[in-house]
Parts: structure tokens; sequence; C-alpha cells
């Protein structure tokens, strides 16, 4: 009986969103509550069917049309995104975490996302004048990109069948950029000197840059499945031939601060962000909530105090240890393992840090799937750093992937419904716990 209650209250969820019908209320338990961050208002907290259903009502007025629809479902409860196309063309996305007992939904997630990549408006595409100078005779072709970013991306195939993609730069085009007071560090970075796939970067003559790079695809490592530790190795060594090549230089000008790095996933970003419709900033007060409610206490008050104010931390990072450029976004999507060697791409994030910065994000999210433990990993990454590898920025960077991660651990323990999802999670914040106690001592 519950799970057929748990479908009828999936499906008068899909019927509500497309029509707003008050008939949503049959799934509603009667103290349901409801949290939501959405684009267009600050964070709602409701308690009660009455509260709960006029708000969701209230969100759907009229009627509209689902152009995007996913649910999964497991027994504590389910995730949906839904895309809706309402009256006046105007589209909103939404992700939504849902919790049940008996059949009735008992609490409800909600999180504003950005449409899909083409979903809002047709993009211009590369300029005719750009896609001249950089493939002669070429032509361009549209490239479905997935990512939350909103970046504009496009295909250019050259005369001679070739493929390059084609990213537009623009400054501030998305949270990342905005957080990081971004100038335009895609477009600006010294690609003559980094192991990149950028062949070219034009200016576009609507304001910003066209980045060309080498169309790596096939090339990248898989972001599913388990990864060969020798294929970790690389990557590391990939980081490290980079931050080798920068260790005894002055910032490069366009790096993200550390302090920015830091502060990305706080509350600041959130704030800022109200009015935009990215997903991530939706989540962060409600994942770090969850983050102080399942990390040790004396871990929790230590992370929280160093997102709210990074500059103690970055300070003592610059003592422990010397910075270098790093790409900031070390991880399987982003290195693509040719016979030539390893290329990186995706550089919005390259910022000026110790090389710890970088070990810390790439196990936050590759070291699950990687057939090796992580102290083998740490050890491997000490091996390809050398004499840049000090012991005392290594723990203290490691600190910094629950800076960066923590809220993202604390959604998925205790407000993501998939349990492996929740295990997961409660796994990996009482390893990055123990570590980070190395740091505080």
């Amino acid at each position: 009986m519950a799970v057929t209650r748990r479908v009828e209250a999936l499906a008068l969820l899909k019927a509500a969103a497309m029509c707003g019908g008050a008939e949503l209320a049959r799934a509603l338990a009667p103290e349901v509550t409801l949290d939501a961050s959405r684009a267009d208002e600050p964070r709602v907290r409701v308690r009660g069917r009455a509260a709960v259903l006029a708000e969701l009502v209230g969100w759907w007025p009229g009627e509209g049309t689902l152009v995007d629809w996913r649910e999964e479902a497991w027994e504590p409860g389910a995730a949906v995104t839904l895309e809706r196309l309402g009256e006046g063309g105007h589209i909103t996305r939404l992700r939504l975490y849902l919790r049940w007992a008996e059949g009735l939904i008992t609490g409800i997630w909600a999180y504003s996302a950005r449409p899909r990549p083409g979903a809002a408006a047709t993009p211009t595409g590369v300029p005719p004048d750009v896609l001249e100078r950089v493939a002669p005779g070429g032509h361009r072709e549209p490239l479905v990109h997935g990512g939350n970013s909103g970046a504009g991306l496009d295909r250019v195939v050259t005369r001679d069948g070739a493929s390059l993609v084609a990213k537009r730069v623009v400054v501030g085009g998305d949270w990342i950029a905005r957080a990081t007071h971004d100038p335009g560090r895609e477009a600006l970075l010294p690609y003559e000197r980094l192991p990149a796939a950028v062949v070219a970067v034009e200016p576009d003559p609507d304001g910003g840059w066209w980045v060309i790079c080498r169309d790596l695809g096939a090339e990248l490592v898989p972001s599913t499945g388990a990864i060969d530790r020798e294929d970790a190795r690389r990557m590391l060594a990939a980081g490290a031939a980079l931050h080798a090549a920068f260790a005894t230089e002055p910032p490069v000008a366009v790096a993200c601060t550390l302090e920015d790095r830091l502060a990305l996933h706080g509350e600041g970003t959130a704030r800022a962000e109200l009015g935009n419709s990215d997903l991530v900033p939706k989540q962060l007060a409600a994942g770090w909530e969850g983050f102080a409610e399942t990390a040790p206490p004396d871990v929790a008050a230590a992370v929280l105090a160093a997102v709210e104010d990074p500059a103690p931390l970055a300070e003592r990072l610059r003592a422990a240890g010397p910075s270098t450029l790093i790409h900031g976004d070390l991880r399987d999507d982003n290195v693509a393992l040719t016979p030539a060697g390893a290329v990186l791409i995706d550089w919005g994030l390259a910022g000026w840090a110790p090389p710890a910065v970088e070990l810390a994000w790439f196990l936050l999210h590759d070291a699950w799937r990687i057939d090796a433990p992580r102290e083998a990993l740490i050890d491997d990454f000490a091996v390809a750093e050398g004499e840049l590898h000090e012991p005392a920025a290594l723990e203290l960077g490691l600190f910094t992937g629950l800076v960066t991660y923590g809220w993202l651990l604390g959604h998925s323990a205790c407000i993501h419904p998939d349990p492996a999802e929740r295990r997961w999670a409660r796994d990996e914040i009482a390893w990055w716990s123990q570590r980070a106690r190395r740091a505080l001592a």
C-alpha cells in the first residue's frame, strides 16, 4: 500500500507542477515541511499541509508544460528534477528532494537550477569573423552541454573535418566567476605555458572572448566507474608539473586568490546569488546545516569558522608552504590522458595556492572511485610534487577539503533520500574529519 501511495504522490506532484492542482494535498502529511531556496525569493521554510500547499501552488500558476521531468525513488524518499514552460514562455527549473512516511510526503527541499542550455534562449554561437579566423572554410555545429555553469559552448569543424570546441567566456558569466572576482580568467591565462588544449583565444564582438580548444572528449577520463591507480598517478603528475613550472614565480595576476577559493561556498555567495538560478548557491545553507549536524562538533565549528572568515586559514596555508599556480578543478572530468601526456581542460578555477589545496579537491571528487586507499594516493601526490611537498601544508591543504566541499557532504548525508548516498557522505565526513583534526592540532 505504501509503495502505491508513493507512486500516487509523485503523480500528484507532477500534475501540480503542470496546473497547480490542489489535489496535491492528498499526498502531503499533516505536518509536512518545506525548505525552499528559489531564484526569485530568499529561503522559505514553512510547516503544515495548508502552508506548504499554498507555497507550491503559488510557484505554478495557470497551465504549464513540463519540458523535463526526472524522478528517482527510494524507500525513504525521492529526487525530482523538473523544468516547466509557463505562460509567456517563462522557463523555470527545480531540483526537489522528498522525504516520505507511510506513503505521505513529510518533507520537501526545493532549489532553483539553471534551465538547460538552449532551453530559455537560442545561443548565438561563434561569430562568423571569429570562425573564419580560427577555422577558415570551416563551420560550426551545436554542442550539447549538460553543465550548470551556463557557459556558451559550440563545436567548430574545420575544413579538413577536425573538431574544435569553442567556449564563450564573459566577465561575471556564472556564479563561480562572480564569487571569485574573475576578470575573464579562462581567456587571460598564459596558455603557452600550460598543459592545456587551448589553440586560440579570440575576442567576441559582443563582449568577452571565445576560447578555442582541441576536442578531447573521447580522451577524457570516464566520469563513471572505477579509476585505475596508474591513471590517478598520471593526473597527479600533470598537476605537479604545472605546480613546478610556476613555483619560483610571482603570482599569476588573473589567478583566483586563496581567500576567494575558500569563501566560494560560503554564506556570502548564497546571499550574492539571490535573483540568480544556479543550483549550488541555493543548496549551500541547507548543506552546511547538514554538515554541522553530521560532523564532530569541534571539526564542524572550525570548518564553519573558516568558511565565514577564510583569511586566517589562507595566511596559515601561505606560511606553511610555497604557493604556485594550481588548476583548481583537477578531477577526472577535466583530464584527458592522451598518448602524448595529460591535458587539462576547464581552467575557470585556476588559482594561486599551495599544491595540497589541489590534492584535497582531487581526493574529494575521485578518491572513492580509485582502486587504492586515500593514504596511498597522498603518498603518490608527495612523490609527484617532490621538493614542493610540505607536510605542514599538506594537513592544512586537506583541511580545505571540508571548507570547500563540506556543504555537499552535509547535504548528501542529511537530505538526499538515497540510503547509499547518505552512507557514502557520512563515511566521507568521518575520514575528512580525522584528517582535519591533524590540522587543528
